[in-house]
């Protein structure tokens, strides 16, 4: 007896269903070029001439929003914020008023859930005038680049609003390569453009990379969020919104912060 050989559902009783996206090959094609591009940029981000050193300074961070800078403990009690120069690119995302004149600087992972949370609550009750917010990308994984890659290409071609939006939308939940590929061609960029782009352009991707990451290592940060005002690294990791948005009104005012002030990080 002929004919079509009868389809046997697995145990429970559903037949699987094939992805509604092209996982094979073209999102494993695209995950593969930057892959390859990754492991480039490791070996490539410590050896362009010209990208910044500053001065390397200890952690940890302690208990207020300014961070000590890295002397001895006996001296920490009368030592200003530590310090970092992170003069804004033309690659970093940017929002705000162009020239305010106090900058902040966060440098922080796109793909991390946490991270765009606690970015977004912190950066909320900030003042819109006289303000600039600078966004520079440092991993939570730094052996992981892609998200920043994947950022600098949405900025490239155009589609950074949108995929911008569609990041902050995610909520909470750290997102995979392939989330990310997803979003970026949801955004308006679908894979076969983005493949493209990696191939014809890798260098010059993986390269606006390099400066940022070269700073947050030279400066030894922690994990992301960081939040830099103009050039003092903040304590993120206890630093609030009301506190944020302290400094800053103090910043435009044109006070400085005085070492009795709370928000200096100073053992009492």
């Amino acid at each position: 007896m002929t004919g079509a050989m009868p389809v046997i559902p697995p145990r429970g009783g559903r037949v699987p269903r094939a992805s509604a996206f092209p996982l094979l090959p073209a999102v494993a094609a695209t995950l593969l070029l930057l892959g390859v591009g990754q492991v480039a940029l490791w070996w490539w981000g410590g050896r362009l001439p010209g990208v910044p050193v500053y001065t390397r300074v200890a952690s940890p961070f302690s208990a207020s929003p300014l961070a000590s800078v890295g002397t001895p403990p006996t001296l920490r009690r009368a030592t200003p914020s530590q310090r970092l120069e992170a003069p804004p690119l033309e690659q970093n995302i940017q929002f705000g008023d162009a020239m305010g004149r106090v900058r902040v600087t966060l440098f922080t992972d796109p793909a991390c859930g946490p991270c765009r949370t606690q970015v977004e609550s912190l950066t909320a009750a900030l003042p819109v005038n006289g303000v600039r917010q600078v966004y520079k990308f440092w991993p939570r994984d730094e052996r992981r680049t892609t998200p920043g890659l994947l950022m600098e290409l949405a900025r490239r071609e155009a589609v950074l609003p949108t995929f911008w939006k569609l990041l902050h939308a995610q909520g909470e939940r750290d997102l995979t390569d392939t989330d990310l590929l997803q979003l970026l061609e949801k955004a308006g960029l679908p894979l076969d453009q983005q493949r493209t782009a990696f191939r014809q352009n890798s260098a010059e991707l993986y390269g606006a990379l390099v400066p940022d990451l070269a700073t947050a290592r030279n400066a030894e940060l922690p994990p992301p969020p960081v939040v830099v005002v103009d050039n003092q690294i903040l304590d993120s990791a206890r630093l609030t919104p009301p506190a944020l948005a302290e400094i800053v009104q103090k910043k435009l005012e044109g006070r400085q912060l005085a070492r009795e002030d709370p928000l200096w990080m100073m053992n009492r």
